[in-house]
C-alpha cells in the first residue's frame, strides 16, 4: 500500500469508528433532540433496566456481565465523541443517562422479582417511579454526584456522575421496597 491509500484507509476507519461511537453516545440520536436530551436517554434505560433486571433474576451473572459489557461500550463511545468533537460532558452525549438510569432496576431483581412479571400498570407505575427517582439525582447531584460532576473532567467523570446517580436512585428505590412495604401481589 502507498502512503496515500494508507492515508485514505486510515481516514475512513477513524470516520466510521467516530461515526458508530456518536451514535452510541447519542443514544442512537435521542441526545441530539433540541428539547431535554438528558430526560429523553433516560427512556430507553427504562426499558433496558427492566430488561436487564428480569434476566438478572434467572441468570445473575450472565445479565450481570452482559450490564458491564453494555456500561464499557458506552464508555469507549463517550471517550471517542468527547476526542472526535473536543468537547467535555456534552448534552448530546446521553448513553450515561441510558446506563445510569438502567441501574435504578438492579434491586428489583432481589427485592420484587414478581414485579418484574407483574401486570402492566405494577410495571409502569416502577418504571415511573424508578425514571423520576434517577432525573432527581441525575439533576440535583447531592454529593458525590456533584463532587464527580464538578471534579473529573474526563470522560470516565462524564459517564461516572450518572452510574452513581443510578445508584442513590436504586438505593432509594430499595429503600422504598423495605421500609414502605410496597406490597408486591
Amino acid at each position: 500500500m502507498t502512503r496515500i491509500s494508507t492515508r485514505i484507509s486510515t481516514r475512513i476507519s477513524t470516520r466510521i469508528t467516530t461515526g458508530i461511537a456518536n451514535l452510541i453516545a447519542t443514544a442512537g440520536g435521542l441526545g441530539l433532540s433540541p428539547f431535554a436530551p438528558g430526560t429523553l436517554g433516560s427512556i430507553p434505560g427504562v426499558f433496558l433496566g427492566l430488561w436487564l433486571a428480569r434476566g438478572l433474576a434467572e441468570n445473575p451473572l450472565f445479565y450481570a456481565t452482559l450490564w458491564l459489557g453494555f456500561t464499557a461500550i458506552g464508555l469507549w463511545s463517550v471517550i471517542v465523541f468527547e476526542h472526535a468533537h473536543t468537547t467535555h460532558d456534552d448534552q448530546r452525549i446521553v448513553i450515561d443517562e441510558v446506563m445510569g438510569q438502567s441501574l435504578v432496576f438492579l434491586p428489583v431483581a432481589f427485592l420484587a422479582p414478581k414485579l418484574l412479571t407483574a401486570d402492566p400498570l405494577h410495571q409502569t407505575v416502577l418504571g415511573l417511579v424508578a425514571f423520576a427517582l434517577f432525573r432527581l439525582f441525575d439533576i440535583w447531584k447531592p454529593g458525590p454526584i456533584g463532587w464527580i460532576d464538578r471534579q473529573m473532567h474526563s470522560p470516565l467523570g462524564t459517564y461516572l456522575d450518572d452510574l452513581v446517580a443510578g445508584l442513590f436512585a436504586a438505593l432509594t428505590l430499595s429503600l422504598l421496597f423495605i421500609f414502605h412495604s410496597w406490597k408486591i401481589m
